[in-house]
């Protein structure tokens, strides 16, 4: 039973890092960012600054279109964790968690029926984030 708990436990404190995280780079890319910002103003705080500005309208994009950033740096985390022998579980979820934040941010832009029932649940078990918290 310890040992579930701890998993338990370890699960939870991954997914708040990866909120952590999503958020400070958030906050960073909203504070120091602008469109001219080199390498990465045009593709990362351009559609930010769209989205405060039209918050439905990145729901319009697919998954690659809103997430290729985060899969990127999702990607070379994980090479990172592999090359420097500490990929664990804690790091992949930390990773895929990662790549999807854009596309569960989506989620709070859209109506609850077109939501995956899956998404829906960890809404209401507060996992992730639910419009009405957004």
């Amino acid at each position: 039973m310890t040992h579930y708990i701890q998993l338990i436990f370890e699960c939870v404190l991954t997914l708040f890092a990866i909120d952590f995280v999503s958020g400070f780079v958030h906050w960073a890319e909203d504070t120091f960012g602008t469109e001219k910002t080199p390498l990465y103003g045009k593709w990362i705080v351009v559609p930010n600054t769209i989205h405060h500005e039209q918050p439905a309208a990145f729901t319009q994009k697919n998954w690659w279109q809103s997430s290729w950033d985060l899969a990127l740096c999702s990607a070379l985390i994980a090479l990172a964790a592999w090359w420097g022998s500490w990929l664990s579980w804690h790091v992949w979820v930390f990773c895929v968690m990662g790549a999807n934040t854009n596309q569960l941010h989506k989620y709070t832009h859209v109506s609850r029926a077109k939501i995956p029932l899956p998404v829906r649940w960890l809404q209401d078990l507060r996992v992730v984030q639910s419009a009405k918290d957004h």
